[in-house]
């Protein structure tokens, strides 16, 4: 027989016996090992974020606190005779201030400049123009323009001087003929550049700021023959729309699928642009930075949207060779260029820069939206980067904003 204080005893050690071994148990059973696909997408995280050291004190070397604007690349302004701040430009650096959570601290004078510059560009047409470009001429870019320009603007809650195209006082003008009818709009479709994928179909996707702005009744009809038309353009082995080198026809099914997307349309044959993409990415070199863009904002976009089932190896290799391709084309001054090798002089179709080797706001902006695209193709969010608090820092000490 144990006397009452004996089982007392006797309890307690048994507790303090079974706390023990629940303590080994805990600190001695191996924790699950981080996989090797882990590990490297962690460390390429890491690698992008790298590559922004310098990135944001070449932002601010853009900019121009006289017009408001921001030029192309320091060449541009290196050659103020030649060329000037330009909406493009401006317009992206402002989606990288908004995406770099820059727009808070933005001092009210530089609001009102962005304003004032996007605004004094704006003709009756309802159109927006550089007056040192040719950009008139050109119709995707003045379509560039008007989707860069209403953004900017809506988003700093201002509004146009007149009316955008596609409203009541712009729905008949010289610069929407071609949507006049479904037959006017089925010969413009017919007459894009279909040799050169990329560019035939950006034609398409940039009209649409346009074409969106109309009233349903001239809108839907045209819409659907929009897309008619496109299925009717598809490779049934490949996915792609149009021609060219195997980049250039992946650019085209970025733009491609943004079309669908943007108006909610299924998108045809998606499991082959898949399939066809990633075949490019392992084969071929990327000669232009849009051509690292493209494949991860178009992936990132079937895999989240439910379109693709992107295997986890599938996604360590995109990223690893995303980022590979990414640093090849950061350059000296902090900025990145659309050429592997030197800027390119004319992004789109007309000149803003001198073409040296040398960042260029069509390429720092590219640059925020890859790393925004490959968080989002893992399933999470980018947080701001951290040197981005360098902007407003660099502009106080060069004395452009106070």
């Amino acid at each position: 027989m144990y006397s009452r204080e004996n089982l007392g005893m006797r309890n307690k050690l048994s507790l303090l016996c079974s706390i023990f071994f629940a303590v080994t148990v805990i600190l001695y059973t191996p924790m699950p090992a981080q996989s090797a696909e882990t590990a490297c997408i962690e460390e390429n995280l890491a690698r992008i974020d790298a590559l922004f050291d310098g990135y944001y004190i070449w932002l601010a070397d853009m900019y121009d606190p006289e017009t408001g604007g921001f030029w192309y690349a320091a060449s541009s302004k290196d050659n103020p005779d030649r060329f000037a701040p330009d909406i493009e430009s401006t317009a992206q650096a402002f989606s990288i201030m908004r995406r770099s959570g820059l727009l808070e601290d933005m001092p009210q004078r530089m609001k009102d400049g962005l304003i004032r510059f996007i605004r004094e560009r704006q003709e009756p047409s309802g159109f927006f123009f550089d007056a040192h470009t040719d950009m008139r001429n050109v119709k995707r870019l003045r379509d560039r323009a008007l989707s860069y320009s209403r953004s900017v603007l809506r988003s700093l809650g201002a509004d146009p001087v007149y009316e955008y195209p596609g409203a009541d006082n712009a729905a008949d003008s010289e610069y929407l003929s071609y949507l006049a009818t479904p037959e006017t709009f089925r010969t413009w479709l017919d007459e894009r550049p279909w040799d050169y994928a990329w560019m035939g179909v950006d034609h398409i996707w940039s009209q649409l700021s346009v074409l969106g702005h109309l009233p349903d009744e001239r809108k839907e009809p045209l819409l659907d023959l929009m897309f008619d038309y496109l299925e009717s353009r598809q490779d049934t082995v490949t996915g792609f729309w149009g021609g060219g080198e195997p980049y250039v026809r992946v650019s085209g099914a970025f733009k491609g699928t943004m079309i669908y997307r943007s108006q909610k349309r299924p998108i045809p044959m998606a499991d082959k642009i898949y399939g066809s993409t990633l075949h490019c990415m392992r084969t071929e070199i990327a000669e232009d930075f849009c051509w690292v863009r493209n494949p991860v904002d178009m992936m990132a976009m079937m895999k989240n949207g439910g379109i693709v089932a992107i295997p986890d190896s599938d996604i360590e290799e995109f990223v690893r060779i995303s980022v590979d391709n990414m640093s090849n084309f950061l350059k000296p001054d902090g900025g990145f260029s659309r050429g592997r090798e030197h800027s390119h002089a004319a992004p789109n179709e007309v000149e803003l820069g001198m073409g040296k080797v040398e960042g260029d706001m069509n390429a720092g902006t590219q640059a925020v939206t890859i790393r925004e695209g490959i968080y989002r193709l893992l399933g999470r969010k980018a947080s701001p980067l951290s040197q981005a608090p360098d902007f407003y820092s660099h502009l106080r000490d060069t004395g452009k904003i106070h």
